[in-house]
């Protein structure tokens, strides 16, 4: 589900959710029925909500009032009617909110295909949903005795090995050590057990300082069956409709420390504050609940003593970072520290408070000064772990003002009316001065005023277009990212996404005058992973297809999906 509500937030931002056809037509209404299918037995779906979206429309045509939703009867059947001719989306959810299917999604949790009806259609379709697994099984410790209230975190891996998404909600086993993890889409996934608090770890800072320092063992999370990391697990392939009951996680015992350290540059520290360790080598993709995860069980992360200290244990040697993450409510300050741990506590680490970010937007667009600007503007944080995505709305005249950023370095996006536009420049203008900071990325670290980014957008753009293919045959609904040939491209704002459609064709509008790399996946996540995932991109960066985009030309250009290496 979370990379189902990734791509359409991703979609929103990068194509117009609603488009024109040159030909007017009669105003004759549509139908539109059908039947949930399950993908594996054919038999019909009872209590599916199914979602109708109008995607395109006929000029002309009116809107409808917006997504409508009916729910499947006895035998799976449902039923649009009065619908303007044009192009529309159908999502499935289960009747208790559950996220299910786009209609005619190559993979579970992809984005579907649109259905196109024309003046006085009456369409029937078969909406096929595979069905979900489940994953159970135990945690136990070198004796196999049961680990009760470990938390489960599950990982799914892509086509090419990349991590798609990890499932941040936690599941906890019982007094058995059991756990069942249900509503699982199918694929490949790696589980990770993470032990609860030892006694050690849950004291007060000031037992924690009065402690004898010495060196002490605890359980450790572990990845399935007995893996200190993700590149040793043991992969999980769970067929469509299953339930894989053996998984048994046997946590790994080793030596572990404590982290001591002050909170400084707020007096007293704010109310509320949260302290987080977290290994650097996680990958960027692992999202801020795996760490939150992880720093609960070094011991309570809100315990900031009145001037600023704390005290993690039960920490195994290694590379870390942590970090002071603000409250809900006073969101003011954030602090970061890189330390290492080896063979004995780290003491006196020294974490430096630093105010969010305030950042003004001016957008403007070359040569048409009284265009309506209004949209949405994003900022999208190369570094997920601990970042959020921060964004507002643009008013008519392009501007916008966004609080509370955290530091770090972010790629800006924008969703406006005038389309088919590119970003040509973009300049970040401070008390330090103006610097350009177009593929050089948009760092937010050092100024808790950051002053005003100024974007000036173009549309003298050119296009890209062609065929997909996989082997000999054309290969639709495939991903494609457009990415700036040059180093950094992954801070560069200028990158494109589209899907094939259904007959593997592509067509990439707007794009900036320069050279760029093309690539088809066979899931999402891939290009996500281009972008963010150092050794990633270094494995399948020379994958993707050269292209040049001159100013107003059209290219041509055919690409073959990746293939996994």
């Amino acid at each position: 589900m979370l990379k189902a509500t990734y791509f359409h937030l991703l979609f929103a931002l990068t194509t117009s959710a609603l488009s024109s056809q040159a030909q007017p037509a009669e105003h004759k209404l549509c139908v539109l029925e059908g039947r949930t299918l399950n993908s594996l037995t054919g038999q019909p779906i009872s209590k599916i909500n199914v979602t109708i979206q109008q995607r395109e429309r006929v000029l002309g045509q009116s809107a409808p009032a917006g997504p409508t939703t009916v729910t499947t009867d006895t035998q799976g059947h449902f039923s649009f009617e009065g619908l303007p001719a044009g192009r529309y989306a159908l999502y499935a959810r289960r009747n208790d909110g559950l996220y299910l299917a786009d209609y005619g999604a190559r993979l579970p949790g992809e984005p579907g295909t649109l259905v196109a009806l024309e003046p006085s259609d009456h369409k029937e379709v078969e909406f096929r949903i595979v069905p979900r697994g489940t994953l159970a099984g135990s945690v136990v410790d070198s004796d196999g005795d049961p680990v009760r209230r470990a938390t489960l975190l599950i990982t799914a891996l892509g086509a090419y090995g990349q991590e798609r998404w990890t499932d941040g909600h936690g599941y906890q086993t019982n007094d058995r050590g059991e756990f069942r993890v249900y509503d699982m889409e199918p694929g490949k996934y790696c589980v990770l057990a993470v032990p609860p608090p030892s006694a050690r770890a849950c004291c007060t800072p000031e037992a924690a300082a009065a402690e004898i320092k010495h060196a002490a063992t605890a359980l450790l999370p572990t990845y399935y069956p007995s893996a200190p990391d993700l590149a040793a697990a043991a992969r999980v392939d769970l067929p469509p409709g299953q339930e894989l009951s053996n998984i048994r996680i046997t946590l790994r015992e080793g030596r572990v420390y404590h982290v001591r350290g002050k909170v400084t540059g707020g007096t007293p520290p704010p109310k509320g504050l949260t302290i987080m360790l977290y290994p650097r080598d996680y990958p960027v993709s692992a999202g801020p609940e795996m760490f939150t995860v992880l720093s609960e069980r070094l011991g309570n992360p809100r315990a900031v003593t009145p001037d600023g200290k704390f005290d993690l244990a039960d920490v195994e040697p290694g590379p870390y970072e942590v970090a002071a993450i603000p409250s809900a409510r006073d969101r003011g300050t954030l602090g970061r520290a890189e330390i290492v741990v080896k063979d004995q506590d780290a003491n006196d680490v020294v974490l430096p408070l630093n105010a969010l970010v305030k950042l003004s937007v001016a957008v403007r667009v070359e040569g048409a000064e009284a265009a309506d600007l209004s949209g949405g503007f994003m900022l999208w944080p190369l570094d997920s772990r601990l970042h959020k995505t921060a964004g507002g709305s643009l008013d008519v005249s392009g501007h916008a003002q966004i609080n509370d950023i955290v530091p770090g370095q972010y790629r800006p996006r924008i969703s406006i009316k005038p389309k088919d536009v590119y970003i040509k420049s973009l300049r970040l203008r401070s008390a330090a001065g103006s610097n350009d900071v177009l593929e050089s990325g948009l760092d937010l670290n050092e100024s808790s005023s950051a002053g005003t980014l100024e974007m000036l957008l173009s549309a003298d753009g050119g296009t890209v277009s062609g065929m997909v293919r996989k082997g000999d045959a054309p290969a639709p609904s495939r991903q494609l990212y457009l990415l700036p040939d040059i180093p950094n491209s992954e801070r560069s704002p200028n990158f494109k996404v589209v899907m094939s459609d259904g007959d593997g064709r592509f067509a990439f509008t707007g794009v900036a005058p320069g050279d760029y790399r093309l690539y088809a996946w066979e899931d999402i996540t891939a290009g996500v992973s281009l972008e963010l995932d150092a050794a990633f991109r270094r494995r399948y960066w020379d994958s993707g297809t050269k292209v040049s985009v001159h100013a107003h030309e059209s290219t041509q250009t055919d690409t073959a999906v990746v293939e996994a290496r």
